[in-house]
Parts: structure tokens; C-alpha cells; sequence
């Protein structure tokens, strides 16, 4: 069941950066709110970079 696999990823709440389009797309179907999902987790990424100075 890919489906509770995934649900079980993003529960535990450590999915890699690559993994989170994939892993928000089998957990609900839907492209858009993985892509959504997935542009919030590079923006979060950017703001933690530019935090640090780097």
C-alpha cells in the first residue's frame, strides 16, 4: 500500500528533500499539492541557507 507507506514517511517527518514531491503525491494523489509542497521545502531550504550567511 503505497499509500500508507507514504502517510507513514511524512508522519515520522524526516523525508529527504528529493523525496518529498514522491512521497506527497502517493499520499494524496494530487501533482499540484506536491508540487506545492515541494516548492515549500526548497524555500524553506533557501531561508535556512541565507539564516546561516550562506
Amino acid at each position: 500500500m503505497p499509500v500508507l507507506r507514504a502517510e507513514e514517511e511524512l508522519a515520522r517527518g524526516n523525508v529527504p528533500d528529493a523525496r518529498v514531491y514522491d512521497v506527497v503525491l502517493a499520499a494524496t494523489g494530487s501533482e499540484e499539492q506536491a508540487s506545492k509542497a515541494y516548492a515549500a521545502r526548497l524555500a524553506w531550504r533557501m531561508e535556512q541557507q541565507a539564516a546561516r550567511g550562506g
